[in-house]
């Protein structure tokens, strides 16, 4: 049972989903100018604190870095992303 219909589920937050997120990304390409040759952008995210499915842990907030670099050649763009940069892992 997935417990989207049990009355004891009425009123908790949902599983794993933070109520507060937000992001910004900045990107050097300008659209739209047919340019080429390498392109970098950057990002952060911030992911608020959200709780198990019982609503008995709460997992804290983060803040991710995320970036990329890019190189456009004619009707080609060779992207690689990274996400998760400084990942923390305990």
């Amino acid at each position: 049972m997935d417990g989207t219909n049990e009355s004891v589920a009425i009123g908790r937050r949902t599983n794993n989903v933070a109520r507060h997120s937000a992001s910004l990304w900045v990107d050097t390409s300008a659209l739209g100018k047919g340019q080429t040759g390498w392109g970098f952008g950057a990002g952060l995210r911030y992911i608020g604190s959200w709780y198990n499915y019982a609503n008995t842990k709460k997992t804290g907030d983060a803040i991710v870095a995320d970036a990329m670099v890019r190189y456009d050649q004619a009707d080609w763009s060779y992207v690689l992303n990274v996400h998760n940069l400084f990942m923390n892992v305990d």
